[in-house]
């Protein structure tokens, strides 16, 4: 919705404060209350057209600086701006009055927009987000046993997007690497354990928030995986900015993208790293009970394979003290 370099913050002031309450209430202030007769008259509404004329483009230009969703801008000359130019000039007065009030409305709803996008990433309140890929997931500890406070510092939440949650669903059923695949499956059931639990409710061990930022209705993801898992942070930073996103990638390609548009990016130290580790079932399902009371999935007998004692609980539900 909003292009790279704009924050929400930004977005929402522009709307209300420059479109809203400055350039339109101006155009709409200038329109006279009733038509009056004469030449000076005629004059006067000419210039008040013409200056309606030139704010619609004008105002275009700063939406689409700020927004990439070209539709926005393009209510601005859309419906009756044609008639407005072109009808008799006591006709065009009136369409004004209409045309503006609507505006106003719509400009308002976009303001609302994003502001529940804000609400909607930045709702864990933190100094600062660690942004999860795949590869992270899958191939260092258990997100949940990280230090995260120590590693990035204080006030650190986690944000796992939408699409990493997916292509860890998909390496779950490959045939190819049966013990990525099993540890796919046990990083999924984590991940599914945060969505039960609901926003603000899960954390790790040290106490960090987890969240998963699900793609909004209709979102249109980038073919590449890596380019949408940046987009994603993207969207996070515009949302909590000024608070710190770091991509937290080993893969130099992500890296590399994060950089490319303004985002710090780090692997996790080399010590969290594993070498043939594994989510187990039984810990998995522990997790799951203790995050959303009765939240496990029945238990069955587990292959030898996977027999282990259970460490304590994954991932526990915030408030929770036991």
């Amino acid at each position: 919705m909003l292009r790279a370099g704009t924050t929400c913050t930004e977005a929402i002031n522009f709307l209300d404060n420059d479109l809203v309450g400055g350039s339109l209430n101006d155009v709409s202030n200038r329109i006279p209350h009733m038509m009056r007769t004469g030449a000076e008259a005629e004059a006067e509404m000419r210039a008040v057209r013409k200056r309606y004329d030139e704010w619609t483009w004008k105002a275009a230009e700063e939406l689409n600086r700020r927004f990439s969703d070209r539709e926005i801008a393009g209510h601005l000359r859309a419906g009756r701006y044609r008639a407005i130019l072109t009808a008799p000039l006591d006709e065009a007065r009136l369409m004004m009055y209409v045309e503006l009030a609507e505006l106003r409305e719509y400009f308002r709803s976009v303001a609302n927009r994003v502001r529940a996008m804000q609400e909607r990433y930045g709702h864990a309140g933190a100094v600062r987000y660690a942004v999860l890929d795949t590869n992270t997931t899958l191939h260092f500890t258990r997100f949940d046993k990280v230090s995260w406070q120590k590693v990035f510092g204080k006030g650190t939440a986690i944000m796992v997007p939408h699409v990493v949650v997916d292509e860890i669903d998909t390496k779950s059923y490959q045939t190819g690497d049966k013990k990525i695949s099993r540890r796919a499956r046990g990083v999924f059931r984590l991940l599914e354990s945060v969505l039960e639990a609901g926003p603000e409710k899960a954390i790790t061990d040290d106490g960090t928030p987890v969240f998963i930022a699900a793609d909004e209705p209709g979102h249109a993801r980038l073919p590449v995986p890596d380019d949408e898992l940046v987009a994603s942070a993207l969207r996070l930073y515009q949302a909590v900015a000024p608070s710190e996103v770091v991509v937290v990638s080993r893969d130099i390609g992500v890296r590399t993208r994060a950089r490319v548009w303004g985002l710090p990016a780090r692997p996790l130290p080399d010590r969290y790293l594993i070498e043939g580790g594994e989510l187990r079932r039984q810990e998995l399902e522990q997790a799951a009970a203790e995050l959303v009371p009765g939240g496990g999935v029945p238990q069955q007998p587990e292959p030898k394979e996977f027999a282990a004692s259970s460490p304590r609980p994954a991932v526990r539900q915030a408030g929770n003290d036991s």
